[in-house]
């Protein structure tokens, strides 16, 4: 048996909407199972007091539904064959879903009533309003006019029908009956009503009831007629007289019947039965897909070209900040080995200079005490106060560049300062033993000491230079060569003499002692030098190889942080074009849909 293509349209639009929109489809699966059933449902609405309740009852030609001058219908009346009379009221136990809600699964519980106090009942709970209560009111009679599938709705009054809920009950019938008096024109309202009937049902007609009551209702029909043709060509005008079928039925009066208009109407009924699967449901269906696919296929479009770019995804986000990082990796190893260069080479040219500039303070105080005094006399005093100044020089100098040192230390660990806390390396920079031992080991120079003998040498000399010259004088005034005044002179001049050679020897001693001490400081300088700048080489690749490590473990992270996320990229894109396959034939698929839907249309709803 060859499926209807209605059908296939419906289960299509099921399959696509079923994951998106899980309420869509299942208002399509109810529509299914409704369409592959043999009935046909009616809604029957109205205005209140335009005598909607009495067309029902005298299609059924039972008093079944309420008809009271004080109280309008806000129950549903679902009304089917049955084999023998029976009525339940339904009160819901969930939210309500339309005229046929609770005949899938829905929890309800259903009150039984007698169908001869039906009316009597229902009128009873709407004047205390607990019929809002209830669900809907379903009444089962064996009727003919039932027994071919036909099922009426009674559905409440427009006046207080919202849009929303109109619609969606347009989506769970076969056919609109829009039940107005005669006696005057459609109101807005109603001429509202079945235009978004028209459009979302195939099956719409405007019932036009009390015929008996005017006699202009013909002309009202026709103008009503043509305002209709504007809305849409597929609405039925059928008049109609209720109370006239009624009186008919009760006499059996065939002509009266005829008169009253219901024939064309249970004629027009019975032919939507008839071509129900043939045009009905086509156009049913369609419209029903056509509207569900409105509503999802933006949703579709906008997958396919809505979202974040790849540029914005996350793992994009992630790979662009990896890639920064790499790159202030590769840039914070440049400068750490810039700053430990330029850092090393000022520090030496620094610690070279202070020792230096300690020294000379000391051999300038060396010079100005030996300026003064006779090493003979201050030399163990001094060389003491050389040793200490001289240990204390050298070991600021080493303090200070082992400051220096730790600041250095301090300011390239600033570059690491995320990773592993900044931890710095230990310093080994102490003075060694060697150094502290060769600045005591001060050498005494040879200093001459003062001799008597030379001193009466030196005497004697010139003594005698002072008595022959004064002497050799004195002769010319008839003295003799040796003479007071020669002698005089002589002991003048030998003392002279004397005190002369103490002053040249006091300056060759000082001068010795200055050498003594310059020696001794530049050899200290220079040993302490050689130390130093050992220590800080030793300093310098201690650093380098310390944060050499740390750079690598920080390449080696940030390399394998690139890696993943390139990784992770790379597999967001490939994600993405799947998606974006996945929604173009999610969208191709919507829109072959949609044709297909568009295509059942071309069945028109067979007119009256």
């Amino acid at each position: 048996m060859t499926t209807p293509a209605w059908l296939d349209v419906l289960d299509e639009a099921l399959r696509e909407s079923a994951v998106v929109r899980p309420d869509l489809a299942n208002r399509l699966a109810q529509l299914r199972t409704r369409f592959l059933q043999p009935s046909i449902r009616v809604l029957i609405a109205g205005r209140a007091k335009e005598g909607k309740s009495q067309l029902v009852n005298a299609l059924v030609n039972a008093p079944v539904c309420p008809v009271d001058d004080q109280v309008t219908t806000v129950v549903p009346t679902v009304l089917r064959y049955a084999a023998s009379p029976q009525a339940e009221l339904l009160k819901p136990r969930g939210p309500s879903a339309g005229p046929t809600a609770g005949e899938a699964g829905e929890a309800v519980e259903r009150v039984p009533v007698g169908v001869d106090t039906f009316a009597a009942e229902m009128t009873a709970l709407a004047r205390t309003s607990r019929d809002r209560e209830l669900l809907r009111a379903e009444v089962g009679l064996p009727r003919a006019v039932l027994a071919a599938g036909l099922v009426l709705v009674d559905w409440p009054s427009i006046d207080h029908l919202g849009p929303a809920r109109a619609r969606e009950a347009f989506t769970e019938v076969d056919v609109v009956l829009l039940v107005s008096d005669a006696n005057h024109a459609l109101a807005p309202a109603e001429l509202d009503f079945l235009a978004e009937a028209a459009r979302a049902c195939p099956n719409v007609a405007s019932v036009r009831t009390k015929t008996d009551l005017s006699g202009q209702w013909r002309d009202i029909v026709a103008a009503d007629t043509r305002a209709l043709a504007g809305i849409s060509d597929r609405i039925v005008m059928l008049p109609a007289s209720s109370a006239l079928r009624l009186r008919a039925a009760s006499t059996n009066d065939k002509e009266l019947n005829e008169e009253s208009g219901f024939p064309s109407l249970i004629t027009y009924l019975q032919q939507r039965i008839t071509h129900r699967n043939e045009v009905m449901a086509p156009q049913v269906a369609a419209r029903a897909v056509l509207a569900v696919i409105d509503q999802i296929a933006p949703a579709a479009k906008a997958r396919l070209t809505g979202g974040p770019t790849l540029d914005e995804s996350a793992p994009m986000r992630r790979l662009r900040t990896a890639q920064r990082r790499a790159a202030d990796v590769r840039r914070r190893a440049t400068h750490w080995q810039l700053a430990l260069s330029d850092g090393m080479t000022e520090l030496l040219s620094d610690v070279d200079h202070d020792l230096r500039e300690r020294t000379r303070t000391i051999l300038r105080e060396a010079d100005r005490t030996f300026n003064h005094a006779d090493p003979l006399k201050v030399w163990d005093e001094f060389a003491g106060w050389l040793v200490e100044n001289l240990s204390e020089a050298v070991l600021a100098n080493f303090g200070w560049a082992a400051e220096r040192a730790r600041w250095l230390t301090r300011y390239l660990a600033g570059f690491f300062a995320d990773v592993n806390g900044g931890a710095l390396p230990a310093l080994a920079l102490e003075l060694p033993a060697a150094v502290e031992e060769g600045l005591a080991d001060l050498e005494r120079p040879e200093i001459e000491p003062v001799r008597i003998g030379h001193k009466i040498v030196t005497g004697l000399r010139g003594s005698y230079s002072g008595v022959l010259m004064f002497g050799m004088l004195s002769t010319v005034s008839g003295l003799s060569l040796i003479n007071p005044i020669s002698l005089g002179a002589g002991a003048l001049l030998g003392t002279r003499s004397i005190r002369e050679e103490g002053s040249a020897q006091l300056k060759r001693r000082q001068a010795t002692a200055k050498a003594a001490v310059q020696r001794h400081v530049d050899e200290a300088v220079f040993q302490a030098s050689k130390y130093g700048k050992d220590a800080l080489r030793q300093v310098q690749r201690t650093l380098r190889d310390h944060f050499t490590v740390l750079t690598e473990e920080l390449q080696e992270a940030v390399t394998e942080s690139v890696t993943d996320a390139t990784k992770a990229a790379n597999r967001e894109a490939m994600e993405r074009d799947r998606r974006d396959r996945e929604a173009a034939a999610w969208v191709d698929r919507l829109m072959l849909v949609r044709r297909r839907a568009e295509a059942l249309l071309s069945t028109r709803s067979i007119a009256a």
